[in-house]
C-alpha cells in the first residue's frame, strides 16, 4: 500500500507543481510587462526584473490553492486516461483509501503555503517594496512621485522608502518659520530608530540666511 500511496501521490504532486510553474511564471511575466511601464531614471530593466523576482513568494503563496485543484484533477485524470484507477478498484483498493493517498501530497503543499505565507512571503515583499522605491526615489533627495510625506508642526518630513527592520532611506526634511518662510532643508541617506530616538547618517542641511545659505555636513544627527 505504501508504494500504491507514493505512486499516487508522485503523480498528483508532479501535476500540481506544473500548474503552478505555469500560473506563476505566466503571473511574473505580466508584472514585469506592467512594471515597464514605471522603468524610467533610475529604475532600469534590472531594478524593475529583481522586484518582480522579489514577489515571487507572494505570487506562489496566491496560487498555490488554485494550482492545488487544478493539479490534483490533472493528476487523477492522467491516472484515469491510462484506466490505472479502474485497476486499483478491481485489485481491491477501497476509494477512501485513494481519497486518502490523494489527501497526502495536499497536505504537504498546504503546510509549504502556510510557511511561504507567514514567513517567506511578508519578508522578500519588504525587500521588494523597498528596493523598489530606493531604485525610484534614485538614493537621493524626495520625489513626489514616491515615498511618503508628513507634517508635524512647522517641519515637513519626506521618506523615500522604509526598509524591513525600521530602517529609513532617504529622508528629506524642511524646516519652516512662523512666516512660512523655510529655514531650513536636509537630505540623511539613512535613518534608523536607536530605542529614544531616531539617528540620521549622512545628512548634508542648507541654512537660509537673509542673504546667502550656509551648506552643513554631519555624520550622524539626532
Amino acid at each position: 500500500m505504501r508504494r500504491l500511496d507514493r505512486y499516487i501521490a508522485s503523480h498528483v504532486l508532479l501535476a500540481i507543481l506544473a500548474v503552478l510553474g505555469i500560473i506563476v511564471g505566466l503571473s511574473l511575466l505580466f508584472a514585469f510587462i506592467d512594471e515597464l511601464g514605471d522603468v524610467e531614471g533610475q529604475y532600469g530593466l534590472g531594478d524593475a526584473g529583481w522586484y518582480v523576482l522579489l514577489t515571487t513568494p507572494r505570487r506562489v503563496y496566491e496560487m498555490l490553492p488554485m494550482a492545488a485543484l487544478i493539479g490534483c484533477l490533472i493528476g487523477l485524470g492522467n491516472l484515469a486516461s491510462h484506466s490505472e484507477l479502474t485497476v486499483m478498484r478491481a485489485a481491491g483498493v477501497s476509494l477512501r483509501r485513494i481519497v486518502w493517498s490523494v489527501m497526502k501530497p495536499m497536505l504537504l503543499v498546504m503546510v509549504i503555503g502556510l510557511g511561504i505565507g507567514e514567513y517567506v512571503a511578508p519578508w522578500s515583499e519588504n525587500i521588494a517594496q523597498a528596493s523598489r522605491s530606493m531604485a525610484q526615489g534614485g538614493g537621493e533627495a524626495q520625489s513626489s512621485k514616491h515615498g511618503v510625506w508628513h507634517l508635524q508642526g512647522r517641519e515637513v518630513v519626506h521618506i523615500n522608502s522604509v526598509q524591513p527592520g525600521g530602517v529609513l532611506i532617504g529622508v528629506t526634511r524642511y524646516l519652516f518659520d512662523e512666516n512660512r518662510r523655510m529655514r531650513e532643508a536636509s537630505f540623511a541617506r539613512r535613518g534608523e530608530f536607536s530605542g529614544e530616538r531616531w539617528e540620521l547618517e549622512d545628512v548634508a542641511t542648507t541654512h537660509f540666511e537673509e542673504r546667502s545659505t550656509r551648506v552643513e555636513q554631519q555624520e550622524r544627527m539626532p
